[in-house]
């Protein structure tokens, strides 16, 4: 559009934000924010202001004079994806350019819910936060919080696989629409990938701890959403969602595969957009399986032994550096039923690698 219009001369653009993470469908309501034409152009930082305050405010539609489109695009998603607390805002957008003898005035609307009921959605949002927030300030360090946090969202979500499904449609519903926010992941209990994320996000800022969220692709292509974390100086990985696994199989119990892990490690299952911030991740202290001496560099009979030994349930999951070392200790302990020996009066056991594949989850009965 730059350098196209004339005087006089308007031009309309519609863009939808569609993934399997997310989409959104669009309502009227007016709330426009005029900007005298001619003022001195604003930079990154005031544009993002400007829009994080009329969002804050339930305005849906605000307009910019002598300010570049795509300046107000970049800022626009910025606000959205560092405020989960905006649930009923989504990454769709449409604009309006209309150029005349006073300058250019860009007229921007944000694809959203029905704000109808906001207020009382944000005071719902609110209460449940306060209520997890109290209880994971009840834990001791705040390693021991964010985990709280992490398994609380994963014991109380259920992945929406409807939503899932339906996810591809140009438009969605009201319902269908909150499973891709922290709204739908913590008030309604149900969420896609975005929906866990953003919740995620949001309770991490709310304890503290700087938090974004990740966009990217699957190793089958199809999109997905997690988030990083700053933690003693180092980001971490964690993606909530799949730690939280669906399978064909009754146990469906979480896992903390995803939970504090490296880039390199990440990369083995996902694929991150380019166009946005992206952390590289190195530490390992919070992994939670190094963390909880649940790691084993290579797989060993007797270092496997101290752990099970270790570990007071019928079921254990130990990690390991390569799917090659949890190959050998499959053949060892579970072929080669040695696992018996540590679980004396167990007669069967199941077990499972996990979605990296460095996860050796056993079951005893």
């Amino acid at each position: 559009m730059k350098g196209a219009l004339k005087t006089m001369a308007a031009s309309l653009l519609l863009i939808s934000v569609i993934s399997g993470c997310g989409s959104e469908e669009y309502f009227t309501e007016e709330s426009p924010h005029d900007s005298a034409a001619g003022e001195t152009a604003l930079d990154g930082d005031e544009i993002y202001d400007g829009i994080l305050n009329k969002l804050s405010n339930g305005d849906v539609k605000f307009s910019f004079s002598d300010v570049e489109e795509e300046d107000i695009i970049k800022e626009y998603k910025r606000v959205v994806r560092e405020h989960p607390e905006l649930f009923w805002i989504g990454d769709g957008y449409s604009y309006e350019t209309i150029t005349d003898k006073n300058g250019k005035t860009v007229n921007f609307e944000c694809a959203h819910m029905s704000v109808n009921n906001i207020d009382k959605q944000k005071k719902e949002l609110d209460s449940v936060v306060e209520s997890i927030l109290k209880r994971a300030n009840g834990k001791g360090s705040l390693y021991e919080k964010i985990t709280y946090i992490h398994d609380y969202i994963v014991d109380n979500t259920q992945y929406d696989k409807e939503t899932y499904k339906k996810i591809s449609n140009t438009k969605i519903s009201k319902e269908m629409y909150e499973a891709t926010t922290a709204y739908g992941c913590l008030v309604s209990n149900k969420a896609v990938c975005s929906g866990y994320s953003a919740a995620f996000q949001l309770l991490m800022q709310e304890l503290g701890v700087q938090s974004g969220r990740v966009s990217g692709r699957k190793t089958n292509g199809e999109s997905h959403e997690w988030n990083y974390i700053l933690l003693d100086g180092d980001y971490y990985y964690v993606d909530v969602t799949w730690d939280d696994p669906i399978s064909e199989s009754s146990d469906d119990s979480k896992t903390h595969e995803f939970f504090c892990i490296t880039t390199d490690e990440l990369e083995e299952t996902h694929e991150m957009d380019s166009d946005q911030f992206i952390p590289k991740c190195t530490a390992t202290k919070y992994d939670y399986y190094i963390y909880n001496d649940l790691y084993l560099d290579r797989y060993d009979y007797d270092e496997f032994e101290r752990i099970f030994e270790n570990n007071d349930d019928d079921k254990i999951a130990v990690k390991f550096s390569s799917e090659r070392e949890v190959k050998k200790a499959i053949e060892d302990l579970i072929e080669g039923q040695k696992i018996y020996d540590m679980a004396e009066g167990k007669r069967s056991c199941s077990y499972s690698t996990g979605s990296g594949g460095r996860v050796l989850s056993i079951t005893m009965k």
